[in-house]
């Protein structure tokens, strides 16, 4: 059985309901009740629907409590019956409630026969029937979307392509430098001649050969170390010179005009051709 039925209203906590917002009062009612199990807040929804319409058929504080407890007190006594035993025990049940005009008991009525007597099966069930609860939460997350830019902060879309490209080259053989340079170039163990040991001069030539070659090896480590970062910033030099040049496609080339000479300057400047005059 619901908590929420058994509930004695008063005039007072109308009123106090009344002044609390409409998103509290369920809370408040359950709190009231002492429950918070499902059927409680079912319950609560059923009483506050019927709070609401109560005030709206212009019932005062003390009309409203006292139809809030017929109506639950009601409802306690007759959950267990079946629809006639109902409906007979609110017949006989209404001769004792004459705190109602007729108006105001005439909505009232109809308002618990669209809710209460048309759903008694699921009202029946709902109060009487033991069942386990699982409550089962789901936490939401509200993802907010990235803050648009304005239009006038757009680009051209080779632009656009060209800067994406450039970062992903950048970080591409950034990768790479950083595997070459975080690499370690390990050092040749020397081996330290002891002054006070004796030595021939075979042992002593060896031992400077094993410490010239270990040396030369160090440095050849280092000096391949440096041509890898060199061919990595080159590569990456060119590539992003490919991309340029990818983002402003050369124009096609024009060859110059060529110039077709005039029919004047076919011949020699000012040149006419004369016979040869005749002598006399």
């Amino acid at each position: 059985m619901s908590s929420v039925t058994s509930l004695q209203f008063e005039a007072s906590t109308v009123e106090e309901l009344i002044k609390t917002e409409d998103a509290q009062r369920k809370s408040m009612l359950l709190k009231k009740s002492g429950s918070t199990n499902e059927n409680d807040e079912i319950i609560g929804d059923f009483v506050l629907s019927l709070l609401n319409h109560l005030l709206t058929c212009g019932c005062s504080s003390n009309q409203t409590a006292s139809a809030l407890n017929f109506c639950l007190d009601f409802i306690q006594k007759t959950c267990n019956g079946n629809l006639i035993d109902t409906v007979r025990t609110l017949h006989q049940s209404l001769p004792t409630f004459n705190t109602l005009d007729s108006n105001q008991l005439t909505s009232t009525l109809e308002f618990l026969n669209q809710t209460y007597l048309t759903h008694f099966s699921l009202y029946k069930y709902l109060l009487t029937v033991p069942r386990d609860q699982d409550y089962t939460h789901l936490q939401k997350s509200v993802c907010v979307p990235d803050t648009v830019e304005t239009l006038s902060a757009a680009k051209p879309e080779a632009q656009w392509r060209y800067e994406e490209k450039v970062a992903s080259i950048k970080k591409k053989y950034g990768a790479m430098e950083k595997e070459i340079t975080d690499k370690e170039v390990v050092e040749p163990e020397k081996d330290v001649l002891d002054c006070k040991q004796h030595v021939d001069k075979e042992t002593l030539r060896q031992l400077v050969e094993k410490m010239i070659r270990q040396e030369c090896e160090g440095i050849e480590k280092k000096l391949d170390k440096v041509l890898k970062l060199s061919e990595v910033h080159l590569t990456r030099e060119i590539a992003l010179i490919e991309a340029k040049r990818d983002l402003t496609p050369a124009k096609d080339s024009k060859e110059p005009p060529k110039r077709v000479p005039s029919k004047a300057s076919a011949s020699p400047r000012g040149r006419k051709s004369k016979s040869p005059r005749a002598k006399k």
